[in-house]
């Protein structure tokens, strides 16, 4: 089941008949309670009984929003297609409880196309080392957005160079690698037990010949396993504030780090352990989340809304949870614990799903935000996908003081 809430109505959606003024910084800390107390589930996180999972068409739901918010759920489930550009990503991804909780990919696709549209185009991987730095500043100015533009920086690893720090300090320069080469990203796990998967266009024997004339670069360790080689600098798993932003590898607070380039791929860890398991996975010696139908189907909900980036987690929120996110966890909230709960508690509660995607899209130039929701079997999708437009119509935002409602014109 997809969700997309959008400030303009794509094709085959009419405009709101009834807007409301909603700025953008509005509508992007909405996008964050949506994925919070929307998603709320009348009993969950818990264990459960074994479900079957069921592939084929994805039960879905579509939103539109001009100044508003409309709503519409098709009658006929969304089509997609059965391999999508994601599962080569989720392929590359070894199955953890850790990668299950909390696993931000990025689909560049859609942002390389919005910065196109605004007349500024992806440098060539033949041009010199700091296109990307005349890139960035370009795209800023030419977006239509303001202090918005895509760029997804916390869903980001480091070594695609979209990161907070990418822009600033993009040391991976020095090995030939920087923004120009990301295709798609995965950020899996939790620090600093983060894996980092990025797919792209790279040339190992190019990082090699300029590691080889960077005189400035730190010499690497080349290690070797299952026949594959990555470099290594630092102690594993260890910060060296004297070493922040070193070139070649070292990031912020001075890890460098374990870094394989791949060809069409490349991986970075901050422990040689973690590396290893990229490439068992890599190599199918052990199990990846895309061997999962679960996430096949994800996969395939993802690329069907066409956003650009998401955190996909098999976590869910119950009220209580929801409570403790949203009051302990924003600062400066003013709104009492009694207040927010019941907010939340207005509007009927989701049904338990599997896995769940939120995360921002962008159509031409309009930004939207997007949910994807993989559930256990097709009566529990359907069940929710009503859920859904309920919790909608009757339910509260919290810290706004307002339904919903006041924002979604219009439910089918």
């Amino acid at each position: 089941m997809n969700l997309r809430i959008r400030p303009g109505p794509p094709d085959g959606y009419a405009e709101s008949r009834a807007p409301a003024s909603v700025t953008l910084s509005e509508v992007k800390g909405l996008f964050a309670a949506l994925a919070v107390s929307v998603l709320a589930l009348a009993c969950g996180g818990g264990s459960k009984a074994p479900v079957s999972r069921v592939e084929g068409s994805i039960p879905t739901t579509r939103t539109a929003r001009s100044a508003s918010i409309d709503i519409a759920f098709p009658s006929r489930p969304l089509s997609a297609p059965e391999e999508s550009r994601m599962q080569g990503l989720f392929d590359l991804i070894s199955d953890t409880p850790e990668n299950r909780a909390q696993l931000w990919v990025n689909d560049f696709a859609p942002i390389w196309s919005a910065w196109e549209a605004v007349g500024v185009s992806r440098p060539g991987l033949d041009e010199t080392t700091t296109a990307m730095d005349q890139f960035l500043p370009e795209v800023v100015r030419a977006s239509p957005f303001g202090d918005f533009f895509p760029r997804p920086r916390v869903s980001s690893p480091r070594l695609s160079g979209f990161d907070v720090y990418g822009a600033l300090f993009s040391t991976y320069r020095f090995m030939g690698l920087d923004q120009r080469n990301v295709d798609f990203t995965a950020l899996a796990g939790f620090h600093p037990r983060t894996m980092e998967i990025v797919i792209g266009q790279y040339d190992p024997e190019r990082v090699e010949q300029r590691l080889a004339r960077c005189f400035e670069c730190e010499t690497a360790q080349v290690e070797q396993y299952l026949d594959v080689e990555f470099y290594s600098w630092g102690a594993d798993g260890q910060a060296d504030l004297d070493k922040r932003f070193q070139p070649p590898a070292y990031d912020q607070v001075g890890h460098g780090g374990r870094i394989a380039v791949r060809g069409k791929h490349a991986f970075r860890t901050l422990q040689t352990a973690l590396m290893h398991r990229l490439i068992e996975a890599e190599r199918d010696r052990i199990p990846a989340l895309g061997d999962d139908p679960a996430y096949r189907l994800m996969g395939r909900g993802i690329a069907s809304i066409d956003g650009y980036a998401f955190l996909v987690s098999n976590r869910s929120h119950t009220v209580d949870s929801a409570v403790r996110t949203i009051v302990f966890q924003q600062p400066g909230t003013r709104a009492t614990e009694l207040e927010v709960r019941a907010a939340l508690e207005r509007g009927p509660l989701l049904e338990e799903f599997e896995l769940a995607a939120t995360g921002w899209g962008v159509a031409g130039q309009v930004p939207y935000a997007a949910i994807v929701l993989v559930h256990g079997d097709p009566v529990t999708a359907e069940s929710n996908s009503r859920l859904l437009g309920d919790r909608l119509a009757e339910g509260r935002i919290p810290l706004r003081n307002t339904g919903w409602a006041s924002l979604v014109s219009r439910a089918e």
